[in-house]
């Protein structure tokens, strides 16, 4: 009867250390590219001859926030009870848990990646900006912080979108912080989904201009 053939002991440990390195790049590669492409992207946004300009997007309702912060809470609990239970298990770890850790590591970074990337070819690829009269509906001063380096956030109603929306203008006006009625804004669509404005005025309204009438505004007492 044949002896089985003992393995080598070399080839045992350059297969468990060719592992280890493997699983390593796994882990810290993702985060190496994430850090990168955000790197390369902002040199990119530096050597533009213009900043990027800021988006026009609706205002966050309470109820969707609120909705958004318990469904957080719920994912970062059910994660805790998990890694509680895996801890507390009788046994072994099951053997699929750690390339199924791996997966959702690399697949969650590599989709921030893309996200980061997807968004600044979005704005830079804006198309033809046209000019829209809006209702200035409120005004709030931001500070300068390390994110954002502050201005005025417009409220504004847009009723051919939906409603009310928002935009952060960088160097706002004394006029403009005195809070006129109405704002001239030209708003560009974004390469693939969103809108942004490449500028604004109040000097370019015509007099007597109206105010796009809003979805829920009464109607006019002279109108039949």
């Amino acid at each position: 009867m044949a002896t089985p053939a003992t393995p080598d002991p070399s080839t045992s440990a350059r297969t468990a250390g060719l592992r280890q390195r493997v699983l390593l790049a796994l882990w810290v590669g993702p985060v190496v590219l994430w850090v990168g492409l955000r790197w390369w992207l902002q040199r990119q946004v530096e050597r533009l001859p213009q900043p990027l300009p800021p988006a026009l997007s609706p205002a966050s309702d309470p109820a969707s926030l609120w909705l958004s912060v318990v469904l957080v809470a719920l994912g970062g609990l059910l994660f805790g009870l998990l890694a509680w239970w895996l801890v507390r298990k009788p046994g072994p770890l099951p053997r699929w848990l750690l390339p199924a850790a791996v997966v959702v590591w690399v697949v969650l970074w590599l989709a921030g990646s893309a996200q980061a990337l997807r968004a600044q070819l979005n704005v830079q690829g804006v198309q033809a900006a046209q000019p829209q009269v809006l209702r200035l509906v409120g005004l709030k001063p931001v500070a300068p912080s390390v994110r954002s380096a502050g201005g005025a956030r417009l409220y504004l109603d847009w009723p051919a979108q939906g409603g009310l929306h928002t935009v952060l203008i960088a160097s706002p006006s004394d006029a403009l912080l005195r809070q006129p009625e109405q704002v001239l804004l030209h708003i560009a669509p974004g390469r693939w989904s969103g809108w942004w404005v490449t500028g604004w005025s109040l000097d370019g309204l015509p007099p007597g201009t109206p105010p796009p009438a809003s979805a829920d505004a009464p109607p006019d007492k002279d109108t039949p």
